[in-house]
């Protein structure tokens, strides 16, 4: 028994065509592969930039809070902050690190630390605050 082969043109390109279209659609899911991974690594860094910059505002402001006195120069917390921010927690610490005396007056860092509950985000903010401004939130006036 003997096979008939064609040499008919058509039917090889019909079988190189086949072969083309599906080397084309692997390449076309590659190419959406790497381009969505792009974008997605895109949205997570976007998002982790704006929960450090917000962590960063929050820090700011409980520490702006203490300096003109609408929060306690106390140690305190971790609290959570105020609605709508209740997912985030912060943390007064006077122990941030030893007194500094300068000409005038001696010195103590306070540190505010501020994190998310859910998200692995922590700002911290230390700022110096003069000896006679602890001594005024304990009720020890002192004499400017």
């Amino acid at each position: 028994m003997r096979l008939k082969t064609s040499n008919h043109p058509l039917i090889h390109q019909g079988g190189s065509v086949l072969l083309e279209v599906v080397l084309a659609l692997a390449l076309f899911i590659g190419a959406a592969t790497v381009i969505s991974a792009g974008i997605s690594a895109s949205v997570d860094a976007v998002h982790r930039v704006r929960l450090q910059t917000h962590a960063a505002n929050l820090a700011i402001s409980v520490m702006s809070e203490i300096k003109i006195g609408a929060r306690p120069l106390a140690a305190i917390g971790p609290e959570n902050l105020e609605a709508p921010f209740q997912e985030w927690l912060y943390r007064v610490n006077l122990n941030a690190g030893e007194v500094a005396v300068t000409e005038t007056d001696a010195t103590r860092a306070v540190e505010v630390m501020v994190w998310h509950t859910q998200e692995n985000i922590v700002h911290r903010i230390t700022q110096h605050f003069r000896a006679s401004d602890f001594a005024r939130a304990e009720g020890n006036e002192v004499p400017p």
